[in-house]
């Protein structure tokens, strides 16, 4: 039972470099674009590492907010990054406790991420001002935004 609860809810998971990321600035359709990363507070008092994708030097008008499913992280963004970049979205992701760059917690299936999800919002808009919001969520990533 310990190697089973080990592997659901205490493993590091979907371990990633950030050069995955891409470079912090490229040049897609004639713009710059860039990603800028940060850190918060979970919920729970651990650190979570955040990423925003955006013109470079533009407004952040339409964000989209991608909440993966268990075992994601930042760099799922990858495959939809220039299409949604190009239809002029920035694009916020951050990876959960447990998965990714953030501290290790044991995943609640969306329960604590729905809560770090708030967090990240209120991060996001304190520090780009967006002003309309879309939330797209997938496996776990859709209990988190419910």
């Amino acid at each position: 039972m310990n190697i089973l609860r080990k592997k659901i809810f205490e493993s590091k998971g979907s371990e990633y470099t950030i050069e995955e990321l891409g470079p912090n600035k490229f040049k897609h359709e004639g713009k710059i674009f860039e990603w800028v990363d940060f850190n918060f507070f979970s919920c729970r008092g651990k650190n979570l590492c955040g990423s925003i994708f955006k013109e470079h030097n533009g407004p952040c008008d339409n964000l989209i907010v991608m909440c993966t499913g268990n075992k994601g992280n930042r760099s799922s963004v990858n495959k939809y990054l220039k299409l949604l970049l190009q239809e002029n979205y920035c694009v916020a992701i951050f990876d959960y406790n447990g998965l990714g760059h953030s501290d290790i917690l044991p995943i609640s299936y969306g329960f604590y991420e729905s809560q770090d999800l708030k967090i990240f919002l209120v991060e996001i808009n304190y520090r780009f001002q967006y002003k309309n919001l879309i939330l797209w969520g997938w496996s776990m990533g859709t209990q988190t935004i419910l």
